[in-house]
Formats: C-alpha cells, sequence, structure tokens
C-alpha cells in the first residue's frame, strides 16, 4: 500500500522558542542516518536545521551531510544550516560536487568568513548556481 512521502522536515527554532530543540549533531546525525537508510525510501527535499547548535567542532557531521547530499542530490533542493557554529571551514568539507543540486543554502550566522566565501566562489566558477 502506497503511503504519503514527507518531503520537508522543519526542525528549525525561531527566536521566540531558541532552545526548544536542542537537537545538535547528535540530531543531524541521526536524521541524515534514516533518511539514507535504503529501507526509508526518504523523498525529503527540504531540511531546516537552523539554531539547532551543530557545530563545527564535530566534523564527522559535515562528511555525513556530504554523503548524504551526493547520495540524495537529485532530490535535496532546500538546506537551511543558518544560526548553528558551522566555521569557515564548512564549505571547503562538503565540496562542491555534494552542493551541485541546491537550489537554496541558508548560511546565515554560521561563522563562515572570507575563506569560506572563497569556496564558494570558487564552487560557482566551476558550476552554475
Amino acid at each position: 500500500m502506497e503511503h504519503p512521502s514527507l518531503t520537508s522536515l522543519d526542525l528549525s527554532n525561531d527566536d521566540s522558542n531558541l532552545n526548544k530543540n536542542r537537537l545538535s549533531n547528535a540530531g543531524l546525525e541521526a536524521v541524515m542516518d534514516a533518511m539514507l537508510d535504503p529501507r526509508s525510501q526518504s523523498v525529503i527535499s527540504m531540511l531546516n536545521f537552523s539554531q539547532n547548535n551543530v557545530l563545527s567542532s564535530q566534523p564527522e557531521t559535515f562528511r555525513l551531510l556530504k554523503v548524504l547530499l551526493t547520495v540524495k542530490g537529485e532530490q535535496m533542493v532546500t538546506l537551511n544550516l543558518g544560526d548553528n557554529e558551522l566555521g569557515p571551514d564548512f564549505l571547503a568539507i562538503l565540496g562542491h560536487e555534494s552542493l551541485q543540486s541546491l537550489r537554496d543554502l541558508r548560511l546565515a550566522n554560521t561563522r563562515l568568513n572570507n575563506k569560506s566565501l572563497s569556496d564558494l566562489a570558487d564552487f560557482h566558477t566551476h558550476h552554475k548556481f
């Protein structure tokens, strides 16, 4: 029997509800593991994990995100990781290939720097947004 499929997952916090979802890296990894599980048949195209205390001090999370964006690249369209401590190497860890299918990438207040923007510009030079 077919069932409706979840296409958007919003686990974000907003300014009035900070700290309601404090899922951190472990929470993001759990969601990504579920999306990558072949039994799940995930069709999620929008993932909003903003303001969830995702930290750059655990780069394995970003490597798993790279795998997710590579494997589910055709279906992932929107990724919002704004207001997390991603750090300046975030875009370099993800790499160009994993960003190709995204149409909407939200990284506001994530501790990116000039190097991050250089990585993004390099991506733009090789691939069209």
